[in-house]
């Protein structure tokens, strides 16, 4: 079952699509004046701003005036008190700081990559990832969308329009095409979503969220995290050498393993909601706040399980149906849910299913 993956035919076509490295030039702008203590200019900071890549992070995700700051307290040599503090204070700024505080010292290394980026059938590898679990037609319909690379943390984002891609965490990944199909996986996955294109009920939201996250990057992550859980931790650090991207593999190595654990926390909670309408939303919202890197790594697990017990078809068969996937999961694994929790779910999936 291992190799299951492989065995579906590979149509080899060159796949081209528009490189956007805008965002990427005016951060060396603005980084190399607020290092060297000279005024960066309000037209400056708006041109790195609405550049395609960190318009989108914006607009998606309201992401412009946090990274605007992540990027003056990173680099601004008098600012360092303010940066000690956010740091301490955690959260996605401290987060994306440590990010940034890398970039500068890999500068050359950046540039030779983005080169072998441009080079003319860079892509190929990735879509014959992508097409193991997006049908060839679709692909064929909807041509790839731009690609904007930025700096803003290590992580990136398949938007429907777009996807925007932080270069230095390309760069710093153990599969650079399976980043890619990753990515791609969101955006044709948006052209197949079964869930209806409404506002959830307040009660419902944090649930639906989470159920969804499991669902989308757990299949994503099919495409380029599923060699982590089975590799040690010395391989990971000899294939990675960037720390904090060593370390998120390693907890998603760490969470995997204890995916058993976390369906048993899923369950439980879904039975408590059923018990306890009226909490319900408290019970969700912790739930979303305490799975570990957003269920991925349960979801992953989840998707694995699917495929080695019910075959990669039926995988393919629940892409974009969160309700579908839990289905397909418990028939793989028939004591995860309970009767109670599948209910609920069901229940649900009246709701929202389209």
């Amino acid at each position: 079952m291992k190799n299951v993956l492989f065995c579906i035919a590979i149509v080899k076509v060159v796949f081209t699509q528009e490189m956007d490295f805008s965002g990427v030039n005016q951060f060396w702008i603005i980084q190399e004046k607020l290092t060297n203590q000279r005024t960066v200019s309000e037209a400056e900071w708006q041109r790195l701003l609405m550049s395609p890549g960190y318009l989108a992070l914006d607009k998606k995700e309201r992401k412009g005036p946090i990274l605007r700051r992540a990027i003056e307290l990173a680099y601004s040599p008098d600012l360092g008190s303010e940066l000690r503090q956010a740091l301490d204070k955690g959260g996605f700024l401290a987060y994306s700081m440590r990010h940034l505080q890398r970039v500068p010292k890999l500068r050359d290394q950046l540039e030779q990559f983005r080169s072998e980026l441009s080079k003319p059938g860079f892509l190929n590898q990735s879509f014959d990832k992508l097409k193991l679990l997006i049908p060839a037609e679709l692909i064929a319909k909807y041509p790839p969308c731009p690609i904007a690379f930025v700096f803003f943390a290590p992580d990136g984002r398949g938007y429907p329009q777009i996807i925007v891609a932080d270069l230095l965490n390309v760069m710093n990944s153990i599969s650079q095409s399976g980043f890619f199909a990753h990515e791609y996986f969101h955006f044709y996955r948006s052209r197949l979503g079964q869930i209806k294109d409404v506002d959830f009920d307040p009660v419902d939201e944090s649930l639906m969220y989470a159920l969804i996250r499991i669902e989308e990057e757990g299949i994503a992550d099919q495409l380029d995290k599923t060699e982590i859980p089975g590799i040690t931790e010395a391989e990971i650090k000899s294939l990675v050498t960037d720390e904090s991207k060593a370390e998120f593999y390693l907890s998603y190595r760490q969470f995997y393993k204890d995916s058993e654990t976390w369906l048993r926390r899923i369950n439980s909670d879904l039975e408590k909601m059923a018990d306890e309408p009226d909490s319900a939303k408290g019970i969700a919202d912790q739930l979303n706040k305490d799975l570990p890197i957003g269920g991925r790594p349960v979801g992953a697990f989840m998707a694995r399980q699917i495929i080695e017990r019910l075959g990669i078809a039926s995988l393919r068969s629940c892409i974009g149906d969160t309700f579908k996937f839990f289905e397909l999961f418990n028939q793989s694994n028939p004591e995860s849910f309970s009767k109670k929790s599948i209910t609920l779910l069901e229940q649900l999936q009246k709701k929202y299913h389209k």
